[in-house]
């Protein structure tokens, strides 16, 4: 049985050199999966990196949009460019939340917590929680 200690190395490893996975088979040694799992989780995995880009795309449009128009936005302008932000996030969240149910008839829940704060890890955002145990130990 994996520790806590082993799973924070693992997505330390992954947070320090921004590795994403390109094949089934590195992600079957990462998460220790058996070769069909993987290729279950890497199939699923696929579709949710292609479903979230999707859905980030109408966000970047408004952004570029906005950026475009400058100091001649209107109230109305940065209303809708809000307003869409927040509908992003929704759908984000309704997605993650699909995903992660899906995530969970291929491999455990210890598993799939790995695989995503991994994920978190190479887009760039902190690992607030491995932050604080290195501070506290």
């Amino acid at each position: 049985m994996k520790t806590r200690a082993s799973e924070e190395g693992v997505a330390r490893e992954w947070k320090g050199d921004r590795q994403q996975f390109s094949n089934s088979e590195e992600m079957a040694k990462a998460l220790e999966l058996d070769q069909e799992t993987a290729e279950k989780a890497w199939e699923t995995y696929s579709e949710y990196q292609d479903s979230k880009k999707a859905v980030m795309e109408s966000m970047r449009n408004e952004r570029k949009a906005m950026q475009a128009r400058g100091e001649k936005m209107t109230d109305a302008d940065y209303e809708k460019a809000y307003r869409t932000r927040l509908e992003v996030q929704r759908e984000r969240i309704r997605l993650d939340e699909a995903y992660y149910d899906k995530f969970l008839e291929i491999m455990p829940a210890s598993k799939v917590h790995i695989l995503l704060m991994s994920n978190k890890n190479r887009s760039g955002k902190p690992n607030h929680q491995s932050e604080r145990t290195e501070r506290a130990k």
